[in-house]
């Protein structure tokens, strides 16, 4: 019963994950006509809204309880790391914009909800990345570690998250946090892509 939440998490989102996916930057980097100059545009709207969010997530007491390091889940070193491959001062990348509408992830079952998104996303990124390495001629270490995120491990610690979710979705209403959260992440993400894309067509 308890492994039913995976299944409710994927089955719940997916019109959300689709909706996300169809993005015009997205679209981009599947068809391999993505500029570097709108490969940086992406990683800033990521960076945008993992920033204010990890704030929230790496201070939050839930990872103790889940015998986790949030640390090792944390996203924003990696765009920085690749913002500074790609040019940006510290100045810059101080200067990106963020997103100030951002999922409610006030219990811990919530904040799964939003990790799970994250994290499963890093399966495409495996995708993304090789798509970028060929298109942009990009690589891990000059531009890509956000992409690429976990690598070779990505399997494995997908696998890792997939366990928590289990463990700690099981009760009906924890899961029903979980998967709320999750669409919640989907849709705001989405929002805040398309809202830039409309601000960068005037």
């Amino acid at each position: 019963m308890s492994a039913g939440i995976l299944e409710r998490l994927r089955e719940e989102t997916a019109p959300s994950h689709e909706q996300l996916e169809s993005n015009a930057y997205a679209r981009a980097i599947m068809d391999q006509t993505m500029t570097l100059q709108q490969y940086k545009q992406y990683l800033e709207l990521f960076y945008g809204f993992i920033k204010p969010m990890e704030a929230i997530v790496l201070a939050a007491p839930a990872a103790e309880a889940w015998g986790i390091d949030f640390s090792r889940l944390a996203k924003l070193p990696l765009l920085e790391r690749d913002f500074t491959e790609l040019g940006y001062s510290r100045t810059d990348i101080e200067s990106i914009p963020v997103c100030g509408s951002l999922p409610n992830v006030s219990v811990p079952a919530r904040m799964l909800g939003y990790l799970y998104v994250m994290e499963g996303s890093t399966l495409g990124g495996q995708v993304i990345s090789r798509k970028l390495a060929s298109g942009l001629q990009l690589a891990p270490e000059s531009g890509l570690s956000y992409f690429y995120a976990y690598g070779p491990d990505t399997r494995a610690r997908w696998g890792e998250m997939r366990e928590l979710l289990v463990r700690e979705g099981s009760e009906p209403r924890q899961g029903g946090e979980m998967v709320e959260a999750a669409k919640e992440t989907f849709a705001l993400l989405d929002a805040w892509i398309h809202a830039r894309l409309q601000e960068q067509a005037v």
